[in-house]
């Protein structure tokens, strides 16, 4: 059963990236066109879950860091907003294009911080959030960052509603409050670790 979830789940995101790509095309953004192509190659050539897991290496070849001068940084880590629109698989796999990951919150201060951050700018998402990394996409219910990992922190509110197990996804509004959601085009959050 779980196999075929994680297959479910795989072609889902391969075809949200394409889509994505081909829309970039559309507007003639080469730069993010060659990044989801990229991402697309590096998810394609992925072992048989296309998931990656704490021990498997996904990719062989290493990605250099492409911090942008604007990232802030805390904690040893650099944190950047993506205000292009993308699916949350579509952003964590640009993430990883540029040696980032959508951001893994572990901390109340951390939350702070990600929470100020989004401050100036708009997410394009109709609840005003911005990706990060947790999920319960394989196990409804079950929140995990994207290496497996369980979720270590959450909000005081705490509360994800899930309609009806649709929402899988979450989403940190500017007030600092969680929310988990349906596959959207919106902004992100990036994190570099040092």
């Amino acid at each position: 059963m779980f196999k075929k979830e994680v297959e479910k789940l795989r072609e889902t995101t391969l075809k949200d990236l394409r889509e994505e790509r081909d829309a970039t095309l559309e507007a003639k953004d080469l730069d993010k066109a060659v990044a989801l192509r990229e991402a697309i190659k590096a998810f394609e050539s992925a072992k048989e879950s296309g998931l990656s897991s704490k021990e498997e290496v996904v990719s062989k070849r290493k990605i250099k860091k492409c911090i942008p001068r604007t990232a802030v940084k805390f904690n040893g880590h650099h944190y950047a907003v993506v205000t292009e629109r993308m699916t949350p698989r579509g952003a964590a796999l640009y993430a990883e294009s540029v040696g980032a990951h959508l951001v893994r919150i572990e901390t109340a201060e951390q939350n702070q911080s990600v929470m100020k951050l989004t401050q100036n700018f708009e997410s394009g998402g109709p609840n005003g959030g911005f990706w990060i990394d947790d999920s319960d996409a394989i196990i409804e219910g079950k929140w995990i960052y994207s290496d497996g990992s369980p979720l270590v922190f959450v909000t005081a509110a705490g509360v994800f509603y899930n309609s009806e197990g649709r929402d899988h996804f979450v989403e940190i509004r500017k007030d600092g409050t969680w929310n988990d959601d349906l596959l959207r085009r919106q902004a992100s959050v990036i994190e570099w670790d040092n």
